[in-house]
């Protein structure tokens, strides 16, 4: 049951990502004033998605291989990427500003969040 649950949150997360980054692609004014404050946020943005990525990839592997531990190489390698990715979003989206601001908070804290659940669950 808990593994349905994980997998229909993941999804949700991966929906609102891929939205959130259509709305920003259709927008007019893709970079709001001050440019460099909204490049940092879509530099955030783009940061966080890839440490979604890097969660689904990671949920991947350990489907396919059943041999992958929480100390395995990949894993550890995994988990750096995540947290140092999560992190640099947070980062941007406190200095960074525009329509990506309110996506890379949510996706970088909830990148974040299931790291922790994976740190509590080995």
């Amino acid at each position: 049951m808990a593994d349905v649950l994980f997998g229909a949150f993941l999804l949700a997360l991966c929906f609102y990502v891929g939205r959130a980054w259509l709305r920003w692609f259709r927008a007019q004014p893709r970079l709001v004033s001050p440019k460099w404050r909204s490049g940092v946020t879509t530099f955030g943005f783009s940061a966080c998605t890839v440490s979604l990525v890097t969660i689904l990839l990671l949920m991947l592997y350990a489907t396919v291989s059943s041999s992958l531990t929480p100390y395995h190489p990949i894993s550890v390698l995994a988990y750096r990427t995540i947290f140092v990715t999560s992190l640099l979003a947070i980062v941007a989206g406190i200095v960074g500003k525009g329509p990506l601001e309110t996506p890379t908070f949510v996706c970088s804290v909830l990148c974040l969040l299931v790291l922790a659940i994976a740190g509590f669950a080995s």
